[in-house]
Parts: structure tokens; C-alpha cells; sequence
């Protein structure tokens, strides 16, 4: 199985909870050859400006050997981690992909402010090669301090509201392995696929 690993500065303990999440998405083996990062910060005012942050994480398997585009993800597994200073920030997700969801792994990012939704990212990151992939995800300043936030699901740049280009895997609900949670749903981390 994969493994998943979290460093954030202050708020370690909360990304646990997802880092058994992502564990339970792959089978927990010592594949450490391939690695996924993704780095989550922000430039805004925090907590004033910039209060949680939402990741919903999903890893992909091949449905169909012979056809690339045929894939199935596990349940996602969502994480919340409420920020009370800046030294919360950044967050830190590494990804170890295992035998079983070892086709993509795909991060959805939601930056909040109380009730209001800020931005939201995503990214898919193949699990094909080897080596390492990196990602920043960020929300700037000029987008925190935006008096009037992005509609649900667009992503902010420098005070613009982008809208996405298209549809992710975590919009698609018939493509999920129904009872294949990407969490291990209260068990040790080997409960999960």
C-alpha cells in the first residue's frame, strides 16, 4: 500500500487524520520511489482573512488496462484544517502511491473565511513515472482581501475569478468505487483498498 505523510507548522496532529486517509487509498507498502507533494499556503491575514482550508483528496485506479481514459477513484477523503495564526501555514500532503489506486492521485483545495469560499484549486498529478511532483497551492493577498469572494468553485488570481476548465474527478460521483473509501472509515490504516 502507499503511504501519505503531513508536516504543517503548528496544526501537525490535524493532517494526520487525512494522512490515514490517504494511507487507506492504497494498499501501505514501502514504495517510496514515487512521491507526490503538494504544499498549501496563503498570503492573507490569518485568521482575520483567512480562517480553514478544505482538501478533498482522491487517488485513481485503471478500470480498463487496454483504455487509458477508463478509471475509478475511491471515495474521497476530505480534511479540514482550521488555521488560528500564520505559523499554521504552510501545509505539507505527501502522497506515496501503492499497488491498487496507482493510476492518478487528484487534490481539490478550498480556501474559507468564515462562510465564504474564497478560491478553490485542484490539481491531478499522474502516478506513472517515478521520481517526485511538487505543487504549490496558494490563495494571494489581493484575492484574501477581495471584498466580495469568487463564486463556489472558481479559483482566484490576483483579484480575478477564473472560472475551472472543465470538470474534475471529484464532479463525476459514478465514477467513485462505492464502499472503496479513501479513508479507512474508523479501521487501521490497511482497512481502506
Amino acid at each position: 500500500m502507499g503511504k501519505a505523510s503531513f508536516q504543517g507548522t503548528g496544526r501537525w496532529w490535524r493532517a494526520a487524520l487525512l494522512g490515514l486517509a490517504l494511507c487507506a487509498a492504497v494498499a501501505c507498502d514501502e514504495d517510496t520511489e514515487r512521491k507526490v507533494r503538494l504544499t498549501i499556503t496563503s498570503q492573507a491575514q490569518i485568521p482575520s482573512q483567512l480562517d480553514r482550508i478544505r482538501v478533498r483528496v482522491a487517488a485513481a485506479r485503471r478500470d480498463n488496462p487496454a483504455d487509458p481514459t477508463s478509471f475509478r477513484i475511491c471515495e474521497p477523503a476530505l480534511g479540514d484544517f482550521t488555521l488560528t495564526s500564520p505559523a499554521d501555514l504552510p501545509i505539507y500532503i505527501d502522497y506515496f502511491p501503492g499497488p491498487d489506486y496507482d493510476f492518478w492521485v487528484a487534490f481539490r483545495v478550498e480556501f474559507w473565511s468564515g462562510t465564504a469560499l474564497r478560491s478553490t484549486d485542484e490539481w491531478m498529478a499522474s502516478l506513472s513515472g517515478s521520481g517526485a511532483s511538487e505543487r504549490t497551492i496558494a490563495l494571494d493577498a489581493a484575492c484574501a482581501a477581495m471584498p466580495v469572494p469568487c463564486d463556489p468553485g472558481y479559483k482566484c488570481l490576483e483579484q480575478n475569478c477564473v472560472a475551472p476548465g472543465g470538470e474534475g474527478p471529484f464532479d463525476h460521483p459514478e465514477l467513485v468505487d462505492t464502499g472503496v473509501p479513501c479513508s479507512p472509515a474508523g479501521g487501521p490504516p490497511a482497512a481502506g483498498p
